[in-house]
Parts: structure tokens; sequence; C-alpha cells
């Protein structure tokens, strides 16, 4: 079941320049986010990615298009109506947009107080807050006072006071070290499994992604360009954008130099395989080779997991007599998860 439904979903802006044609930073995007899942969008600056995920708690509205929280359109709604659907969406940021001259305590407490929360509960729901995030002891300090970690747990418990539905996050951990982002993702995926929150999270990083995410949506230049399962879209990339980013987790060759020095050493004919569950790639390029007496030596690798399946590369050069390995070749290539590399 879709508890978020964007249709046909475009928002331009006024040309910085006079007289200029707008500029259109989300164009035509059509996406369904299950209740109940982790959906990453990810992108390279300038993809639309932030511009999105604004247009979902209607921060920023359409052009064109529909946006569609639970039932509620929220492109149509008065904003008198629209403050109240927001209460069903967190929101957290990169910089964690905290109060600095308010304690945690009163950070978190803020959205309830806007609510109309009366005072005793208030301080139940943040009591309990503070301590899913760990955060039970620093109650009565100051932003400055905490590391930019605990920060963000600090945003996510602000972002779960008035018991949303759904929680965006934009660039959450991009301003974190790689094990204090790791910490963070943890906390997300507990929000996800035992609050049962859905979450739409914007990134640049895959490891975000591979990490965190039960769903992918690939952004460029303001269009969706490739969606759908995580392993799917990471073990079987469609778009060249996707290729790239599948990249930064696993190489299909090695870096420039590294690669020159393995040529040196293995002049024979070199196949990039790659590594899906569902498709016993590495079983077709030991079947062809012995059959054609030829030897496929394993060269190189770059695996990696997602949802404990693995995904990534093998590279194998195969030698032997010159025809034989040119049918060998021919064969293997004729596979869409082999490529022979110059």
């Amino acid at each position: 079941m879709s508890i978020i439904t964007l249709e046909h979903v475009s928002k331009a802006y006024p040309s910085p320049g006079r007289g200029g044609d707008p500029v259109t930073a989300v164009d035509d995007v059509s996406v369904e986010i299950a209740e109940g899942t982790i959906t990453a969008v990810i992108g390279y600056s300038g993809a639309g990615k932030s511009t999105l995920v604004r247009l979902i708690n209607a921060l920023e509205p359409v052009t064109s298009g529909r946006v569609v929280v639970r039932g509620q359109e929220l492109s149509a709604l008065p904003e008198r109506q629209l403050r109240r659907a927001r209460r069903d969406i967190g929101m957290i940021f990169q910089q964690f947009n905290l109060m600095e001259s308010k304690t945690v305590f009163r950070n978190v407490e803020f959205p309830l107080r806007l609510a109309g929360i009366p005072a005793e509960r208030r301080r139940e729901r943040v009591r309990e807050l503070l301590d899913f995030v760990g955060l039970a002891d620093r109650a009565d300090n100051h932003p400055d006072q905490l590391s930019g970690g605990q920060k963000q747990r600090v945003g996510i418990a602000r972002a779960l006071a008035t018991s949303p539905s759904v929680l965006l996050a934009d660039e959450a951990t991009s301003a974190l070290d790689p094990e204090t982002t790791q910490d963070v993702l943890e906390l997300l995926r507990r929000v996800n499994d035992e609050l049962g929150v859905t979450m739409v999270v914007i990134t640049h990083e895959m490891d975000v992604v591979r990490a965190l995410a039960d769903q992918v949506v690939v952004m460029e230049h303001g269009r969706v360009v490739e969606q759908g399962d995580v392993y799917r879209v990471l073990s079987d990339p469609r778009q060249p954008v996707t290729r790239r980013f599948m990249r930064t987790l696993v190489r299909p060759t090695p870096p420039h130099a590294e690669f020159a020095e393995l040529r040196r050493l293995h002049p024979g004919r070199l196949l990039s395989v790659r590594v899906r569950d569902d498709h016993d790639v590495q079983g077709l390029v030991e079947r062809v080779a012995g059959r054609e007496g030829v030897c496929a030596e394993l060269v190189y690798g770059g695996v990696n997991t997602v949802q404990g399946r693995g995904f990534g590369y093998l590279l194998h050069e195969l030698t032997g007599p010159a025809d034989a390995v040119t049918r060998a070749v021919d064969e293997l290539t004729a596979d869409e998860c082999i490529e022979e590399v110059a």
C-alpha cells in the first residue's frame, strides 16, 4: 500500500535573469512509496532531489502534478489544513537546524508546544524520545556541548516528537564522519523497524543507500531515470548515472596506474563479469572456458553486499589458443553481465 504518491510532479522557478526561461528543478516525476519502507533518493548535485523532498512535505508548492500523502493531496490543501498535515511528516536536516539558545529538552519539545500538547504529556514524550535516541543524560545540555552525531540524534528525536507516519531525511549524514554515520544509520533503521515509520532519505552517498534503503530512486537533471528494489538497481544498473554511483561501492577495474600494472602481468583478453545472486555468471565462464580448452583466471575483484546479497564485478583473464579464446569471448560477451575490457 502506497503512503506517498507523486503523480507527474514538476517544479519550476523563475529565471534568475530578466526575461529568461523558468528553471525546472523537478521534471514530470512519478513515484510511489510503500508504507513502512525506506526509500533512498540519490543523485548528484543539481539532480533535484532536495527540491523533491520539499515538495513531499509541501514546503514548496508544485508547479504541476499531484503530491498525495496518506490519502491527502497536499498540493491542493489550504494553508491551515496543510499545517495540520505536516505534523504527520517529520524532517531531519543536514546541518541539524537546532536552536542554539535552547537545551536539548527544549529543542525536542518545541514541535509539541506548537501542536498544543499539554505540559505533562510533553515532558513524558521528550523523556521517551531522548531515551530512544540514547541521549537521556543530555536533556539539559545545549547544542554547542554536543558532538555532530549527538546533534543529529536530537534532530531525529525532534522529528519524531509528534509521532509522524513519514520521516524525511535530507542529507542527514553528509556532515558526519564515517563511524558516526554508521551509528546514525543504525538509529534510523531502528526508527523504521521498531516504530514502523516510512522514510524517504535524500543522499548522494551510495553507502547510505546500501546500508539503509529498501527501494532507491535515481534522479538526474530533475527527472527520475531509474527506480526499484535496491538490490535490483545496484546489481543490474541500467542508466549511466546509476553505474557511476555503483562504482563508488565496487570498481569493475582497478585505478589507472594499478590497471596498467595488471595488464603488464596479464596480457590476455580480459572479461568483466557482473556478479548477481540470481545469475550464475561465474559458472558460465567456467563452463565455456572448459569446453573451449582455455584458461580463465580471476585477476581482480570488487564485491559488496546489500540486504545480505552479493553484487559487484570480477575480472577474468582468458588465455590459450587464439581461436579458442575468441570463440569463448564471443559466447560469453553475448551475456548482458559480461563485457570485454579493452
